[in-house]
């Protein structure tokens, strides 16, 4: 985590993973700093939203087949 002194405007955050939905709040940025990121909550998160990712397109790509 990364803090800030007083003296700069910084704002914590709350994100919400983007696989399971949870919400986690974790960090001190200062608020001149835009973030545009995808956030998980671990590893695991991660590699299922790719297992997910990865079995919707098979499954878009057998249907244009057909």
């Amino acid at each position: 985590m990364t803090m800030y002194d007083d003296d700069h405007k910084s704002k914590q955050i709350t994100v919400e993973c983007k696989n399971c939905g949870r919400f986690i709040t974790f960090m001190v940025i200062p608020q001149a700093e835009p973030m545009v990121v995808d956030f998980y909550c671990n590893l695991k998160c991660i590699d299922e939203y790719k297992n997910r990712q990865r079995t919707k397109e098979q499954i878009t790509e057998k249907t244009l087949e057909d």
